[in-house]
């Protein structure tokens, strides 16, 4: 396989002046992409890009004359000055002109140059680091301890012994260290090159033009890639529900989250918390059928007065004071100042709880009103449960009686 540019020997008048002739359009130098990047070239296309050189190629600054033992050949050389003269046409639109094509090729015939002093400095590195550990027989990041230098590679299975054996082992620290230098220095040096022909280029009255209208082309192309990815990463605005509007409508395009709903939802029970709790202080708690009965269960003849009933009851008009037994007219006494006492001090002890409660709702938190609605409901149920002894005992003294 033949490097493009290896086979074309400029002719006596200059590089235009072959059988090929000077190219006059981009798409005869190679292959090119988006933003005119050459994407792919061929050897006759290698060969006509460097006919747009005014001079011929001998004329460029050469590579030294050891290069071609580390590699860079000639070829090489212009396959490097045919790609860039391509690249850059590709990128302004057009050819280039004979003085632009000069200066780029003398600049990237320099940067070929110092590409190729990577092999001699990589070579010493390698050699330094080798000789520095020669006594001990070092490896890069590694020296053996139990190593045998009079057999390669080891005492069981020595495939050289004496001289020839130090020698391999030599050899073979060398190979490490060259291989280890080519990682680091390698890329370095070239990008060093690299770079250096990128300011000359900068530098050189000869390529302003060119430069300006290269860079013009090349902020263009990322402002319209730039603009591209915006519009596809653009999300879509929510669109505003109108007043009255449900959840279910169309106008809502996104659901709402999951965290609204869990507040509206905890607000809704807190407000139906506090709302059974206003309800609970002006009512009173009715009592069953049962207990509206329980006078039926006290003999008339006993005088204790039944337990007197929460829910008002119609009054039963009093008897003559002149007439009835004295048990009944007892009786009949402490049930009027029974219920009168008890009714009054349970409706009173209600009031005032009622009323704090109502003054604790404008001052206390949510947790401190929850905890005085528990408060509460402990001091009814103590109520309670002493209606209910006071109602055994009645019964326990009616039938005493």
């Amino acid at each position: 396989m033949s490097w493009p540019g290896g086979d074309w020997t400029p002719s006596d008048n200059g590089g235009g002046g072959d059988s090929y002739g000077r190219p006059v359009n981009v798409a005869s130098l190679g292959t090119f992409g988006k933003k005119g990047v050459l994407v792919k070239q061929t050897p006759e296309q290698a060969d006509l890009a460097l006919h747009l050189l005014s001079s011929p190629f001998e004329t460029l600054p050469q590579l030294p004359v050891w290069a071609f033992l580390a590699g860079f050949t000639t070829r090489w050389h212009k396959a490097w000055v045919a790609t860039t003269l391509a690249d850059m046409s590709g990128k302004l639109g057009r050819v280039l002109t004979p003085e632009e094509a000069d200066a780029l090729a003398h600049h990237r015939s320099i940067g070929c140059r110092r590409h190729s002093y990577s092999a001699p400095v990589i070579l010493a590195t390698a050699a330094y680091f080798a000789r520095r550990g020669r006594n001990r027989f070092r490896f890069p990041f590694f020296t053996p301890t139990n190593i045998s230098p009079i057999h390669f590679p080891s005492p069981r299975m020595a495939l050289l012994r004496g001289r020839p054996a130090i020698a391999s082992w030599h050899a073979l620290r060398f190979g490490a260290y060259w291989s280890l230098s080519w990682l680091f220095l390698a890329g370095a040096i070239g990008g060093w090159a690299d770079t250096s022909y990128m300011v000359m280029v900068i530098r050189d009255p000869k390529c302003k033009a060119m430069l300006d209208v290269a860079v013009q082309a090349t902020r263009e192309a990322q402002r319209k890639r730039l603009e591209g990815t915006a519009g596809l990463q653009q999300p879509p605005h929510p669109e505003t529900a109108a007043p009255g509007s449900d959840d279910a409508s169309p106008s809502r395009p996104y659901p709402a989250p999951a965290y609204e709903s869990a507040a509206g939802a905890f607000q809704g029970e807190r407000a139906q918390q506090q709302q059974q709790q206003q309800q609970v202080a002006p009512e009173q708690s009715p009592r069953g059928s049962s207990k509206e009965d329980d006078a039926f269960l006290f003999d008339d003849a006993s005088p204790v007065a039944p337990a007197p009933s929460q829910r008002p009851q119609s009054p039963t008009p009093a008897p003559p004071t002149g007439s009835g037994s004295a048990w009944e007219r007892l009786r009949q006494q402490a049930k009027q100042g029974g219920e009168g006492g008890w009714n009054q001090g349970e409706e009173q002890s209600r009031q005032t709880r009622a009323q704090q409660r109502a003054e604790q709702q404008y001052t206390y938190s949510p947790d401190e009103q929850e905890k005085a609605y528990v408060k509460e409901l402990a001091q009814k149920e103590f109520d309670a449960m002493l209606e209910r002894e006071r109602r055994g005992m009645g019964d326990s003294g009616g039938g005493k009686s």
